[in-house]
């Protein structure tokens, strides 16, 4: 299992707009790919290894032979000397020697004894004595714990409004530790089109399957109510997405570059998905994805 499964950062809106929120410099910022690997590190930091936030540093300059560099995560131990040098990429951008050489070169001023380099699907650690020999993590961390995926944690990454039912809290809850905190499905964070006035921009569960792709996650929007969403797509282009609201569940939303359609289901009595029950997730997404 990657590092950082099941770690997401937190997310906050601003006028709108669904931004990280830095829970080190407390303030919110564009969700920018090297910034997502950035603050999942981030939380694999604060969750599993119970590193204190006021002992770390993000985007600290240093001072290089070459001109001014900028750390994206540094860890200090308690008296603040430095002990982990992170060096973070994108996701579509590998972890190679020359990555290794650049945290090398940061931490020539810093002087950490440990260097990490991560996209979020690789992660490597090292003693910074001896770049080339790859090391295990708890050789650096004395703690390990587990996280705890309840109703507050959902909320803070962005899959759980706060405003929607009860009832449906604890059903996306429970559906998303199930789905979103193992490896046997791919995880992946997508940016679809802007077709619908908010950002759909989110982890999605994806199935691939030839020439189609099908993703689903659950999300909190400005309103902070509860929404699922629903991707079809084909490997060239968007097809098509539902919107579907469990506080609401006869009313469906279908959004598809000719336009947006309102769907409101029919023959309520027959249909599973006024039973807002999370072990008949599987029917309700197969009913939904008859309308996508």
């Amino acid at each position: 299992m990657a590092l950082l499964q099941g770690l997401y950062p937190r997310i906050r809106y601003k006028d709108g707009k669904r931004r990280f929120w830095n829970p080190v410099y407390k303030k919110t910022l564009l969700p920018l790919p090297e910034e997502l690997v950035r603050h999942r590190f981030l939380e694999y930091l604060i969750e599993k290894r119970c590193w204190s936030l006021s002992r770390i540093s993000m985007e600290s300059g240093v001072e290089m032979s070459s001109g001014k560099g900028r750390t994206d995560l540094v860890c200090y131990n308690k008296s603040f000397a430095p002990v982990l040098l992170v060096e973070c990429k994108a996701p579509n951008i590998p972890i190679t020697e020359k990555t290794a050489i650049q945290a090398v070169q940061y931490n020539r001023a810093l002087e950490a004894e440990y260097l990490c380099l991560t996209n979020g699907q690789t992660t490597r650690f090292f003693k910074s004595s001896d770049p080339a020999s790859e090391i295990n993590p708890d050789e650096i961390f004395d703690k390990q714990a587990e996280i705890d995926y309840d109703e507050a944690f959902w909320q803070e990454r962005g899959f759980v409004g706060e405003k929607s039912a009860e009832q449906t809290r604890a059903y996306i809850s429970e559906i998303c530790s199930k789905y979103f905190t193992n490896g046997r499905e791919e995880v992946a964070y997508l940016r679809p089109p802007v077709i619908f006035e908010h950002s759909l921009n989110h982890f999605y569960k994806v199935d691939e399957n030839g020439t189609e792709l099908t993703a689903w996650t659950f999300m909190s929007t400005p309103d902070r109510k509860s929404y699922l969403v629903l991707l079809k797509s084909s490997k060239k282009e968007l097809q098509s997405v539902l919107i579907w609201n469990p506080d609401k569940p006869e009313h469906l939303i279908l959004l598809q570059p000719k336009g947006i359609e309102d769907i409101t289901i029919q023959d309520e009595d027959s249909s599973e998905l006024n039973k807002i029950e999370p072990q008949l997730f599987t029917n309700h997404l197969k009913e939904l994805s008859k309308y996508c």
